[in-house]
C-alpha cells in the first residue's frame, strides 16, 4: 500500500482516516439500532431466570423431589426447551440452602410461552408447587442471548 495513504498528514491519508472512521462508526450505530428494534434474535436463545425462595426448613429436599421428575419430563417432551436447570443458593455454617435458581433456555421465546406454559405437565407443576406451600417469594427476569462468551466448554 502507498505511505502517502497511510499519512494522515496527506489530504488523501486523511481523507482514509475519516472515511474508515465514518464507515465504522455508522455500523456500530447501525448495529446498536438493530440490538434494540428487534424483539427475537435471529441467533442466540430466549432465557429465562426464575428466582424461588423457599420457607425455612427442609424445603429444598421437597422442591427437588418435585422437580426432579418434572425436570426430565421436560428433557423427553419439549425439544425446544435447550436448558433447565436448577441451582441453590451457597450457604455457611451447614445452613440449608433456601433458594433455588432455575435456569431455563429455549429456541424462541415462543417456546416457552406456546409450548412450555401451556403444557398440562408445566401446569400440574406449578399446582403442585402453590399446594406443598414451601416458596416464599417468587421472581424472574428473562432475557435474549448474544453470541458473546461461551455456554458449555
Amino acid at each position: 500500500m502507498d505511505s502517502a495513504l497511510l499519512d494522515l498528514k496527506t489530504s488523501k491519508g486523511a481523507a482514509l482516516a475519516v472515511a474508515c472512521g465514518a464507515v465504522a462508526g455508522a455500523a456500530i450505530t447501525f448495529g446498536i439500532q438493530r440490538l434494540r428494534q428487534r424483539k427475537e434474535p435471529a441467533e442466540g436463545a430466549f432465557v429465562l431466570i426464575v428466582r424461588l425462595k423457599l420457607k425455612p426448613g427442609r424445603r429444598v429436599e421437597e422442591f427437588f423431589k418435585l422437580w426432579t421428575p418434572y425436570a426430565a419430563w421436560v428433557h423427553s417432551n419439549e425439544p425446544n426447551t435447550l436448558t433447565y436447570k436448577a441451582s441453590v443458593n451457597e450457604t455457611a455454617g451447614g445452613a440449608l440452602p433456601d433458594t433455588v435458581i432455575i435456569y431455563e433456555r429455549y429456541s424462541a421465546k415462543r417456546d416457552l410461552i406456546e409450548v412450555h406454559q401451556l403444557s398440562d405437565r408445566f401446569l400440574q407443576f406449578g399446582r403442585q408447587l402453590k399446594a406443598s406451600d414451601m416458596v416464599e417469594e417468587k421472581s424472574g427476569d428473562s432475557f435474549y442471548e448474544t453470541s458473546s462468551g461461551f455456554h458449555v466448554r
